[in-house]
């Protein structure tokens, strides 16, 4: 569904309004005159005019307003804003939050044309209609009117607030966005030529969901055809209980919980919410609810009750490899396959782990991540696809294609295509988005010539289908587009010979789509680490969650209340509780130091004051007197000798010193018990099959620096305390030793996850020409760039230096943080194993995978 991250810009200029003549197309509407411009192809295009009023100021988190009636000009040769996003991306236009715009390509000629409507993909978190891939030249030019919008995206479209939960109005304002696009092009259309009564709707990933969903909410819609390209309804995402993703993002940008919440958030700046959590994480936990009035939660009955538009005709499909993508778009993540399936991302959380283990054998697949790819392509793309057409292609006329075009110069990096989005620039018919690709055969051209051709004799007819036969049921055939070596043909096949896990793992379970989640456990990871934010960072400004733990597969959906389930389960009380620990050993010291620190006069016990101790003390102990003078006024008498005994000085000083030795010694032991627990955990356990993950190891050394280093400081301020007790300090330097020995031994694997994990500028290897390309494309995929060493990987891989080093040389070069990547392996994902031992040793050695 990340339609917006896969498709690589093509550069198309369409502002040159004057390049091709002064002739300005113009159409009147109840809003205005609205003035385009001819392209170099004489269509009239009309860019950038918007269809609703801004979403911003008091219409943040409100439905889509009306746009008044008025008489001006509105200049339509520029595309308009893109809708704030966390991802931003070169081939978009500037954000803002009066987004609400669409694009218009016209033949210069004719009245009461078709009209396609595009809706592009992205996540419903990122994606624009000024992307050049999807503009409509093409359409235009063989009689049909094209048009495409922007929704709003992320927390601007599905903020899922208690304070919006009325019970009678959506908050899913992204649906919302799709219906008054609608319904303004249905009121409008006739100005640029299009027939109001033939509007075919369609849309690609999340844009095929939207159309879904509009198919479901109007089951007496107007449409005339509809086509969902990879996705539909079922294909999520899943989403968070009330209130809990805001509260996260409330909470970086300084508004509270509770009632008042939006107001405050409604005066936040919409850059503000662009924080490197929001971008890299929360982001994705904004997806629309299920309300029962926009998206719903049981499809099958509405079916049944005949609340689906069946009398449109669909054409739907997916390409042959939907997930190959997102192998490389999910990063480390997905590198272990039975953690992976209980993460956030994977969202499948009503299939049982057993299944999905059986499913997706390892023999089966080159890595982990590829696995983990192929997983997610069924569970978004193909299988929601085949659930719905077991239940719909009874009744309403539907055809379905599988495109197998190999391309890695139109979508991805090499030995990736086809995979999720790299059908759509051949449905638009190449030729201009073409342009800026590098070796673009006439071959790659004439099959997008081909599939264009068919596709627009099927807008202007939809009821006469494509040219194949429709599906019924659990029979009839599908159609190959792209077959390599016969690209032109469409052959047929059966849908039996491409859905056997869907029919086997998925279709039974989607009856319990989508699991409510909780994110709260992910909010806490990430926020409790950043109170330290030592313990790990990856990338800039950015924590990866810790890995996810597989669990025992069992047959039984797992009962989740976290769509990222930690093995450590709670790390983050843990971390929170130790850092918690430290700071009452400094403020114990700081009081010490300011209520009990002898004056030195005569007394060496506390040793001699410099200038500093002077000015400080002497601060501390007037303030000290001035306020004794007023608690004589408010203590009663009686009460006074006891205050006496309480604010004896050396009396305070063997409390402070009692209590500073108990908590140092805590730290240390603490300290070694971690250290001691992860050495052990190196090795394969039951729970830990692989050992313990570079990420886990990494925050228990961090753990474990911070007792020694607390420790230390403690026994520091106490050295005349050990003088009078030698037994007490050597013991402690025996721990200590113990303790930084262990660290030392520890910090090899360390050393080499620590100093290159940041954000690095990527630069590609290559031809010019593949360089650009890629650079475009790599740019977007952020999760790529969070780290060469992967935190799943076991920690026991970084032990061996020549496995660790592997991740520097030869194939990945980091120098002065720059990821130099071989533009032939940027779909590789192999391992990079040192000498391997024998035994349990070598299979985790085999699994030490590096990006």
């Amino acid at each position: 569904m990340l339609t917006g991250l896969v498709l690589a810009a093509c550069a198309v200029d369409l502002t040159a309004a004057a390049a091709y003549g002064e002739y300005r197309p113009t159409a009147v509407i109840p809003q205005g005159t609205i003035k385009g411009f001819r392209d170099e192809h004489s269509n009239s295009v009309f860019l950038g005019v918007p269809f609703a009023a801004t979403t911003g100021g008091e219409n943040r988190w409100k439905a889509p307003q009306d746009l008044p009636g008025s008489r001006s000009v509105f200049d339509a040769k520029a595309y308009g804003p893109t809708c704030p996003q966390a991802i931003s991306n070169s081939a978009f236009t500037q954000q803002d939050e009066d987004c609400l715009n669409l694009n218009i390509w016209a033949p210069s000629k004719g009245r009461n044309l078709p009209v396609f409507v595009y809706m592009y993909g992205g996540a419903m978190v990122t994606g624009s209609n000024s992307n050049p891939q999807i503009q409509g030249s093409n359409f235009a030019r063989k009689g049909v009117v094209y048009v495409n919008f922007n929704t709003r995206e992320s927390i601007f479209a599905s903020p899922n607030s208690a304070e919006l939960k009325d019970g009678y109005e959506s908050q899913n304002f992204s649906i919302l966005d799709v219906e008054k696009a609608l319904e303004w092009i249905r009121k409008n259309i006739r100005a640029f030529g299009g027939n109001p009564d033939h509007i075919v709707f369609g849309g690609h990933s999340s844009g095929a969901v939207q159309v879904d969903h509009y198919l479901w909410n109007h089951p007496d819609t107007f449409l005339k055809g509809a086509v969902e390209m990879s996705a539909n309804a079922m294909s999520g995402p899943g989403y968070a209980p009330t209130n809990e993703a805001l509260n996260a993002v409330a909470e970086e940008v300084g508004c509270p919980k509770g009632k008042g919440q939006l107001d405050c958030l409604r005066e936040v700046d919409v850059y503000a919410f662009q924080t490197a959590n929001f971008n890299s994480t929360f982001n994705t936990w904004f997806t629309p609810v299920i309300d029962e009035i926009t998206r719903h939660s049981n499809y099958a009955a509405r079916f049944s009750r005949g609340q689906y538009a069946s009398h449109v005709p669909m054409l739907t499909g997916t390409s042959d490899g939907e997930g190959t993508i997102f192998s490389l778009v999910y990063g480390a993540e997905n590198s272990d396959f039975s953690s992976w399936i209980n993460t956030f991302d994977a969202d499948v959380a009503h299939i049982p782990d057993k299944l999905l283990l059986n499913a997706y054998k390892s023999s089966d697949y080159e890595s982990e991540a590829l696995r983990s790819g192929a997983q997610y392509g069924d569970a978004r793309f193909n299988c929601p696809v085949d659930y719905l057409l077991d239940l719909r292609s009874r009744q309403q006329n539907t055809w379905v294609y599988r495109f197998f075009g190999a391309y890695d110069n139109v979508v991805g990096p090499p030995n990736t295509a086809p995979t999720h989005g790299t059908e759509v620039p051949f449905f638009h018919g190449g030729n201009e988005c073409f342009d800026s690709l590098s070796g673009v055969t006439e071959a790659q051209q004439a099959l997008a010539d081909s599939i264009h051709n068919w596709f627009v004799a099927w807008i202007k007819n939809p009821s006469a289908g494509p040219g194949w036969n429709k599906v019924s049921g659990l029979s009839g055939e599908i159609v190959k587009l792209g077959v390599p070596g016969n690209e032109l043909a469409r052959l047929n096949a059966s849908r039996q010979q491409y859905n056997g896990v869907c029919q086997a793992v998925y279709n039974p379970a989607f009856s319990r789509y989508p699991v409510v989640q909780s994110v709260e456990d992910l909010v806490k990871n990430l926020l409790g680490s950043l109170l330290s934010g030592w313990i790990l960072r990856v990338g800039e400004s950015c924590l990866i969650p810790p890995p996810a733990s597989s669990g025992a597969a069992t047959d039984e959906p797992r009962d989740v209340t976290s769509r990222n389930e930690s093995r450590c389960g709670c790390e983050s009380y843990v971390v929170v509780g130790f850092v918690a620990t430290a700071w009452v050993v400094v403020i114990s010291v700081a009081a010490t130091y300011c209520l009990s620190w002898d004056s030195g006069r005569g007394d060496d016990e506390d040793g001699t004051l410099n200038m500093v101790d002077y000015v400080v003390l002497g601060s501390t102990r007037r303030f000290g007197r001035t306020l004794l003078r007023y608690m004589d006024y408010l203590i009663p008498t009686t009460l006074s000798p006891f205050l006496g005994i309480l604010l004896d000085q050396k009396r305070i000083r063997r409390v402070f010193n009692a209590s500073l030795l108990a908590l140092s010694d805590l730290q240390i032991f603490t300290g070694l018990t971690i250290i001691i627990s992860g050495f052990v955990s190196l090795c394969p356990s039951e729970n830990e099959p692989n050992g313990i993950p570079a990420y886990h190891w990494q925050v228990l050394v961090h753990l474990a620096w911070f007792s020694a280093i607390t420790h230390q400081g403690a026994l520091i301020f106490m050295q005349h305390h050990f003088q009078r007790h030698p037994w007490q300090r050597n013991t402690r330097l025996v721990l200590m030793g113990a303790l930084l020995i262990m660290l030392l031994i520890a910090m090899v694997p360390t050393a080499f996850f620590n100093w290159y994990s940041k954000r690095y500028r990527i630069t590609i290897q290559g031809t010019e020409d593949d360089e650009t390309q890629a650079r475009k494309l790599l740019l977007t995929y952020f999760s790529l760039a969070r780290s060469a060493a992967q935190p799943v990987s076991p920690a026991l891989c970084y032990f061996n230096l020549t496995t660790a080093s592997t991740l520097f040389n030869s194939s990945q070069e980091c120098q002065r943080g720059d990821l130099t990547i071989p533009l032939s392996n940027l779909a590789s994902n192999e391992s990079s194993p040192g000498p391997r031992d024998t035994g349990s040793i070598s299979d985790i050695y085999s699994k030490c995978h590096f990006v």
